[in-house]
């Protein structure tokens, strides 16, 4: 087998002008393919962009066509009075069937739409629906009428981390810059369905975002094609170039075909023309043209581990080793301080790779221990990232040391490792001084060129002893070592942020976008007649002026306040029928103060000790006619809802923890020296925390750590300081990540040594009987690592749903049992629908908890958070499957998973019933940081088991390393045969 391999590999090289040939013609007709698709009226990077939207349009029409068959078959079968359960039908696409042009069933609850919107006789078109737009494919039979949504641009008019405005991915690859439903007079940029039914028209990206787009397939097929037998022909010729013993010239050729196949790669954009991955997309990670994102990062370390996996096994074979092993002592030293400096460089460098995955990252990328990396395949990359980084840093470092010390091998042996002291002190004053980089991390790699050259174990790299397992793990250290300093650093960076951004928050300075709506709505007041008349009604008019303004009038941002209404006659008198009241002049009294006055007449701010520092606002609005009749008074005030951690609609503002994170922060407001307020997780400011603090200077600038908690210091106005506090890492949790990251190697570095023992034998290896057992040993020793952790992750994660899953059962049933009477009261018709909603309000506006009632169709009753609803975040229908097992299974509870944007949370229903046993309706509250409790808990004992074998691995390793240890000292570095 082995000698038709070499005979073969013979053969190519002796053809490979030929090879040559090929490829050079295949580019030519690649290149003459490619101008000629450029003629015509349309360019090709437009033709190739719409072709791809045409092409996954019909397939998307296609599917959801199919789902319409499969529904129409089954409404054929149902009975005069079918369950809501029975017109389930698993789709692709949600779809919506109305009877008699009324909804009975949607097998999607984010968005439902209304039949005047989509009616029509077509069976397919693209409808603009509140902004949104979608092809919708329709069929009828019967007295059936179905609708299949296919999303084309969906909408959020308050967008957050987890919901932004986007176009669907699975039609555009690249967001056009228009789309419309209206027929464009330019027919090229029409998109029909296979019947030539016109659907929608788009404008293309522009140029510089298309380039990924420019290439037809044709072009790609043959450049492909020709870069294979490019491939083949330069492989023949390094290896034609290393059998003349010019390895130089074969290194350079490497170079230049690597890197220039990278930048036609990048200039293009490949793969990403042919491959539409998150990994090559930049809207995901961006960090320079070199490194556009996460996969052109991963391919760029590739190209730099195969130039060094040359140069480590052909640099001491080149004329540039011969000629430095001969130069003078003097310029040895020279030459072998350069080699340790760049060796600081190159580590500089690599730290700042991990760095810039969360710098540049515009999705939650990290590299610390969580189990959340088969949900998030970027996440994973970032794992392969530090695989490649950690290759790549054992490599360059090998060669520049191994030089080192060849350099310096006739020197005595305190000489070089003086000088190598020295060096390495001055590398790493100078990054420490020029770069964002500690003195620790830096010392990281001077401890691991000191060992390796003491030790000398760069000798053992060629031939597989002991020795080279152990340089393997200790370089292993060092780099799980420097990421998780990585970890730790961003984590904190992260940290000092959210505490800033708090801390500004909870100052609650003037909300300048609250201050013009609020001016805007006092103009809408005074000019709105409906008003005047209601105003004028001698029944409950307070009660129906609150619910006219915060139904028609209130913007949907100050669904952020608690809203109060007071209504007063021409005399100022309340129109409230509370006894105690207070009149107009009372309120004028209190508020209509200087101090409070804003940039708008008759609006105040309010923001002192005794309302708790919560941003309040108190509006004065005079009632009167055209002719300056006083028809009465109106008096808002609003008051911001639950100071530091907002309200529960914050938790869909939030990103990967943030929410979670929130709940780990205490603090304190300082005015003139003395605490005036505090709150959050509880740290005692009065007794922990002395008032000398307040003066130093980095408490407001980077932040302090005292008594085992993290400060940052926040100035407001008026000289009111705010103190935000977190606990410190704990070290547990450092070392867990270092361990997750230290396995990661070990267990890449075991498979590594088994595919090559199984692959050539451990005979052809060379390896002593020694290395075998401690192989054998690191393998015995990983296998019940993998299990264990296996069976534990199956164990705990089971149960902790389980548990979890009970707890959020049981927070709405005690919710459902405060909110019963008032359920009940409008089941009788002794409450409205407004009421009910600030009843509801009223009663949980201290749970933090987003709170929905739905009645017995399934339809929204009454929310405490209307803002995600008004603005189409979700629509006012239940899940329909909560419907299907409250309604028609008769479950009392339930708990599902559910989806928004790309955030994943549960949901508890719990159906809410009368004391006969009726259902009134049902209770719905998400709970938007289930799953980051989940994964916290699950990897705080997954990180508890890594640290406990982490630390007996690293114990038994150092048990046998202190033997070579006393060895070297011993013996110095004279030549010995460990093995023996």
């Amino acid at each position: 087998m082995v000698i038709h391999l070499q005979s073969f590999i013979r053969f190519i090289v002796q053809k490979r002008k030929i090879f040559l040939g090929l490829a050079l013609l295949t580019f030519s007709m690649a290149f003459l393919v490619y101008f000629l698709s450029e003629k015509g009226p349309v360019s090709a990077t437009e033709d190739k962009y719409l072709y791809d939207v045409q092409q996954k349009v019909q397939e998307e029409v296609n599917v959801s066509q199919e789902d319409l068959r499969k529904i129409i078959a089954t409404l054929q079968t149902l009975g005069p009075k079918p369950q809501f359960s029975q017109f389930a039908v698993q789709a692709t696409h949600p779809y919506f069937i109305f009877k008699n042009h009324a909804l009975i069933y949607w097998s999607d609850s984010k968005f439902v739409p209304e039949y005047e919107k989509v009616r029509g006789t077509y069976t397919v078109r693209s409808f603009e629906i509140d902004r949104n737009k979608f092809v919708v494919n329709h069929a009828q039979t019967g007295e059936y009428e179905i609708f299949s949504l296919i999303e084309l641009f969906r909408l959020y008019e308050s967008e957050t981390n987890h919901l932004k405005s986007t176009y669907n991915p699975a039609i555009f690859s690249i967001d056009p810059q228009n789309l419309s439903v209206e027929k464009s007079t330019n027919p090229h940029l029409n998109i029909h369905t296979e019947d030539q039914i016109f659907l929608f028209v788009v404008t293309p990206p522009k140029a510089d975002s298309l380039k990924n787009q420019s290439i037809p397939v044709n072009v790609i097929v043959l450049g492909v094609l020709g870069l294979f037998l490019l491939t083949i022909f330069v492989l023949s010729l390094i290896w034609v170039f290393n059998h003349e013993h010019q390895y130089e010239k074969a290194f350079l050729l490497l170079v230049v075909f690597l890197v220039g196949l990278r930048g036609v790669m990048l200039f293009y954009s490949l793969p990403f023309i042919f491959y539409e991955s998150n990994l090559f997309n930049p809207k995901f990670y961006a960090s320079s043209a070199i490194v556009p994102s996460l996969g052109d990062l991963i391919l760029n370390l590739i190209v730099i581990f195969f130039l060094l996996l040359y140069l480590v096994n052909y640099y001491y074979k080149m004329k540039f080793y011969l000629w430095v092993m001969h130069v003078s002592q003097s310029l040895k030293i020279t030459i072998a301080s350069i080699f340790v400096f760049l060796s600081f460089y190159i580590y500089k460098s690599l730290y700042f790779v991990l760095v810039n995955i969360y710098i540049f990252s515009q999705y939650r990328l990290d590299l610390s221990l969580s189990i959340d990396f088969w949900d998030r395949p970027l996440k994973t990359s970032c794992i392969g990232i530090f695989l490649l980084v950690s290759l790549v840093y054992f490599l360059a470092t090998h060669v520049l040391i191994n030089l080192f010390i060849k350099l310096l091998r006739l020197t005595k042996p305190m000489v070089y490792m003086g000088l190598l002291l020295v060096t390495s002190l001055l590398s790493m004053a100078f990054w420490a001084l020029l770069l964002d980089i500690g003195i620790g991390v830096l010392s990281l790699h001077g401890l691991y060129i000191g060992l390796i050259c003491w030790m000398q174990f760069p000798r053992y790299l060629y031939t597989f002893r002991y020795q080279t397992t152990i340089y393997f793990f200790s370089a292993s250290i060092i780099c799980a070592a420097m990421a998780t300093n990585v970890v730790y650093k961003q984590a904190s960076r992260r940290d000092l942020v959210m505490k800033q951004q708090l801390g500004k928050k909870y100052l609650a300075e003037n909300d300048e976008i609250g201050e013009f709506l609020l001016s805007k709505l006092v103009t809408q007041i005074k000019e709105d007649t409906t008003l005047m008349k209601i105003a004028r009604k001698a029944l409950l008019p307070r009660e129906q002026v609150q619910n006219y303004v915060k139904k028609s009038l209130l913007d949907n941002y100050f669904d952020y306040y608690d809203v109060e209404i007071s209504v007063f006659d021409p005399a100022g008198n309340s129109l409230t029928n509370v006894e105690g009241s207070s009149n107009y002049a009372a309120y004028e009294k209190e508020y209509n103060k200087p101090k409070y006055k804003t940039n708008y007449p008759d609006l105040f701010f309010i923001n002192e000790p005794r309302n708790g520092f919560v941003k309040q606002y108190v509006e004065f609005v005079p009632l009167e006619t055209n002719f300056d009749e006083k028809v009465g008074y109106i008096v808002l005030d609003l008051r911001e809802r639950d100071g530091i951690t907002k309200d529960a609609f914050s938790d869909l503002t939030m990103s990967d923890g943030s929410q979670l994170e929130l709940g780990n922060f205490s603090f304190a407001v300082y005015e003139n020296g003395r605490i005036v307020n505090s709150g959050g997780k509880g740290y005692n400011y009065e007794r922990k925390m002395p008032l000398s603090v307040l003066n130093n200077p980095f408490l407001f600038s980077e932040g302090i750590t005292y008594s085992g908690f993290k400060h940052l210091g926040v100035t407001g106005k008026n000289n009111r300081k705010i103190i935000v506090s977190s606990e410190e890492m704990t070290p547990s949790g450092l070392y867990s990540n270092f361990s997750f990251l230290f396995l990661v190697l070990v267990v890449t570095i075991i498979c590594v040594m088994l595919l090559y023992s199984v692959r050539y034998g451990f005979t052809r290896m060379n390896v002593s009987l020694a290395t075998k057992i401690q192989i054998y040993l690191n393998v015995a020793f990983l296998l019940p690592l993998i299990l264990v952790v296996g069976i534990t992750l199956s164990i705990i994660g089971t149960k902790l749903a389980e548990s979890q899953s009970q707890s959020y059962l049981s927070q709405t049933e005690n919710v459902s049992i405060s909110v019963w009477p008032a359920v009940d009261k409008y089941a009788q018709g002794k409450m409205s629908e407004e009421f009910l909603s600030d009843t509801l309000t009223k009663i949980v506006s201290n749970s933090k908890k987003f709170v929905s009632i739905f009645d017995t169709t399934g339809k929204l009753l009454a929310t405490n958070k209307n803002l995600i609803y008004r603005t189409n975040m979700v629509s006012k229908f239940l899940n329909p499957l909560a419907y299907i097992k409250l309604m028609e299974e008769k479950e009392l509870k339930v708990s599902l998973s559910e989806q928004l944007g790309n955030l994943t949370f549960t949901t508890s229903f719990l159906g809410i019933r009368s004391n006969e046993g009726r259902l009134l309706g049902i209770i719905s509250i998400p709970f938007y940081d289930a799953k980051v409790w989940y994964e916290k808990e699950v990897s705080a004992v997954i990180g508890s088991l890594l640290n406990a074998f982490t630390t007996i691995f690293v114990i038994l390793l150092l048990l046998s390393f202190l033997p070579l240890m006393r060895l070297r000292f011993l013996y110095g570095l004279l030549p010995i045969n460990y093995e023996k």
